[in-house]
């Protein structure tokens, strides 16, 4: 669970526009300025079907992942080059993991209060995180947190990473690099409403249901600018983004494999704040892991929205936690 939501955190950042009119071509550059923070709702949910043809019949398991976090996102400082250091911290999140197979539904969930399992909707046990940090395990709300910086150019990309030891050897630099992989890439020309563009890049799959996880996969992304329109109040750059993937080298056992992610990033005109964005995934691979023929079928959606700031809050409003359990 612990590599799956690090490897599924989303992140924005700062765009500066030129004075030219928006139909005209513009150089844009994410900028954030010191001490210039960020905060956001991420919502990201999957489910995975995964079929065993084994001889005595096929055998099923689904897998339904949600995940409801507030991401507050900083910049620290400026390098001369213009590189940003950018911080992020989780103070708030929601975790719920549903597992069916022979017939029975097992339940995770993890909050701030702590962890409780469910078989067939009857509480089995549950445990603050200080009772699960002396039996040894985890205390996920310590791991989140952890503070992570990261270096950012001002195309988007990330350059470089800075783990704490809190997470020394929990995930590695290529995952948390992944945080941006809903994050629009900038071309670095000139671009206007009907402009296209792509870039390839190199991942390592996450940790998950899938035979997959660990792979070095290949994602080659393609961006059109469609359009720019206001969305709360804001002049935004309506960006589709549409993300093809495969593996980078063959693997054992897999004989078939098909992921593609499609949707949208809108980009505020004014500092380049990512305002609403949303990618859905469809994923199936087909394969004989350990000599059984399987087959796995995934499907998720990862939606990223800005939340206004505390003094745009309703009077009395207070931060609760992430989603509650029904």
């Amino acid at each position: 669970m612990k590599r799956l939501l690090l490897a599924l955190i989303a992140a924005g950042s700062s765009l500066t526009w030129g004075v030219a009119r928006p139909e005209e071509p513009q150089s844009i550059e994410f900028r954030m300025q010191p001490g210039e923070s960020a905060n956001y709702a991420l919502h990201v949910e999957t489910r995975t079907e995964i079929t065993w043809h084994r001889p005595q019949g096929p055998e099923t398991r689904t897998v339904h992942f949600q995940s409801e976090m507030k991401v507050l996102i900083r910049c620290a400082a400026i390098t001369p080059e213009g590189v940003m250091r950018i911080e992020i911290l989780y103070p708030d999140f929601h975790l719920e993991t549903t597992v069916n197979e022979s017939g029975q539904t097992s339940r995770i969930v993890s909050d701030k209060a702590g962890a409780r399992s469910y078989v067939n909707g009857k509480l089995q046990d549950t445990a603050t995180w200080a009772q699960l940090e002396a039996q040894g395990r985890q205390n996920l709300p310590k791991l989140l947190a952890a503070l992570i910086e990261f270096s950012l150019d001002n195309r988007g990309r990330v350059l470089d990473v800075k783990v704490p030891a809190a997470l020394a050897g929990q995930f590695s630099d290529t995952a948390i690099k992944q945080f941006f992989r809903q994050q629009v890439i900038l071309p670095g020309v000139p671009i206007a409403p009907g402009s296209e563009w792509s870039d390839k890049t190199e991942r390592t799959a996450a940790a998950g249901p899938s035979f997959m996880q660990g792979k070095t996969m290949i994602d080659e992304t393609a961006y059109t600018y469609k359009k720019i329109e206001t969305v709360s109040g804001r002049e935004c750059a309506r960006i589709a983004i549409t993300v093809t993937s495969y593996p980078k080298e063959e693997i054992r056992d897999v004989k078939e494999f098909k992921q593609s992610s499609e949707g949208e990033s809108l980009l505020a005109l004014d500092n380049g704040q990512v305002v609403e964005s949303y990618l859905n995934l469809s994923q199936e691979i087909q394969g004989t892991p350990g000599g059984v023929r399987a087959e796995a079928k995934t499907t998720g959606e990862v939606k990223t929205s800005l939340l206004p700031p505390a003094s745009e809050k309703s009077p009395g409003a207070q931060e609760g936690t992430a989603t509650r359990e029904k």
